[in-house]
């Protein structure tokens, strides 16, 4: 008996050795974001954020330009403009300066929204790169159930074949039909064409796994087994919910710009530099001007106030918004909470049975090997502990599923 195990064991090392090299979920959740161009897209937004920065504080800024111009109107054969009113064209080139005055308001105005703009930007690049670790987790726990499936069908064809070699002997003996081997070789080459099939599940499980971190790689490796911890974290940090908050600052801050279109804008301008007619040369050509220009917007139909009120429903659309989501989230994670608990239950269940059915398994096995068990029995008896296996394979998979979509929602 123990030279079976030891034999057994022996087979399975030897299957896991095909594989060069193992990878973990850290690994991938690591080059899935290093590789995404959503994220480097949310890196870029942010930089551009930063030079609306810049270009807003520029407005205080004084602005200097260069204006230069050669016009001429002759009067040919009578034809031409009145030289009284056209001078017969003029030269000109001016450097003007102008200066925006009591802008500061206005501006800070403009940079709190540029700052609610970044805090958005900040809000959707986490929320973004938590759904592609949802989405690579996922995958990945696939690809790993994939692979579980296809190592316990290696240990059910190994125990088989060390059966068979059990089973020739015992047919040479007498002890079994001929039969009952061919029964046996048949079960052995069904397990081993459906072992071919999850290793071609796994393959495409796992390349689609690296296509979805950007990894170009089309080598069948092994992953290592996921062990996902319950995390435990208060929902206020959830950028979910602080995109409803961000959406209601930056209305306050489009109502704050509203109201600056409605005040003076004051600007000092002036210019120098050199004018002259080819009428009359004699009239200076150099000088300068300055003054103070000023824009006031006092009535444009009410618009002001419809845009207010529109404002006002967009925020009650926000908050009641986020007040349903609040209330989906604590029902999501209460309910996840209780799928936890149910699913230790049936994991723990299923142990026990799998365990129970290893002892029968062994002397139901030293039964077979005495003649007092038929090959149909036996092999019944072994596509139930598969079928055992199996779920107890797929409730942990559950398991780990419910406690990544319970992270997903914790920040």
């Amino acid at each position: 008996m123990y030279r079976r195990f030891a034999l057994f064991v022996m087979l399975f090392s030897s299957y896991q050795n095909i594989f060069s090299q193992s990878r973990d979920l850290n690994f991938y959740l690591q080059n899935g974001i290093a590789n995404s161009p959503l994220l480097k897209d949310y890196s870029n937004l942010q930089q551009q954020n930063r030079i609306d920065s810049m270009l807003v504080l520029a407005q205080k800024k004084i602005s200097v330009s260069v204006d230069g111009l050669v016009q001429i109107a002759p009067v040919i054969n009578g034809i031409g403009y009145e030289e009284q009113i056209s001078n017969r064209g003029q030269y000109a080139a001016v450097v003007g300066a102008n200066q925006p005055i009591f802008q500061s308001k206005m501006v800070n105005g403009q940079l709190n929204s540029v700052h609610i703009q970044s805090q958005m930007i900040s809000a959707n690049q986490k929320i973004s790169q938590r759904e592609l670790e949802k989405a690579i987790t996922d995958q990945y726990l696939t690809s790993y159930h994939s692979i579980s499936e296809m190592q316990f069908q290696q240990q059910t064809i190994s125990s088989l074949q060390n059966q068979e070699k059990i089973l020739k002997e015992l047919v040479n003996s007498g002890i079994y039909l001929e039969t009952d081997y061919l029964t046996l070789q048949l079960q052995i080459q069904t397990e081993k064409i459906n072992l071919k099939q999850m290793q071609d599940d796994y393959r495409s499980n796992l390349y689609a796994l690296n296509a979805l971190c950007g990894i170009a790689d089309t080598t069948t490796l092994q992953i290592e087994k996921p062990d996902l911890v319950w995390k435990g974290a208060s929902t206020n940090a959830n950028p979910n919910l602080l995109l409803y908050s961000l959406d209601s600052f930056s209305i306050e801050a489009s109502k704050d710009l509203l109201h600056f279109n409605y005040v003076p804008k004051v600007n000092l301008h002036g210019d120098a530099g050199y004018m002259a007619i080819p009428a009359d040369f004699s009239v200076k050509k150099f000088g300068f001007s300055a003054g103070v220009s000023l824009a006031w917007n006092i009535y444009d139909g009410s618009k002001k106030n419809l845009q207010m009120q529109q404002f006002s429903v967009q925020q009650s659309t926000y908050s009641f918004y986020k007040s349903n989501y609040s209330l989906r989230l604590s029902m999501q994670l209460a309910d996840l909470e209780k799928k936890l608990q149910s699913s230790n239950e049936i994991i723990s269940q299923w142990q026990n049975q799998i365990k129970d059915m290893n002892k029968l398994l062994s002397m139901r096995r030293d039964q077979m090997e005495s003649g007092q068990l038929s090959m149909i029995d036996y092999l019944l008896l072994i596509r139930s502990y598969r079928d055992l296996q199996k779920n107890l394979n797929d409730a942990e998979m559950k398991q780990q599923q419910i406690i990544s979509e319970h992270n997903y929602l914790l920040w």
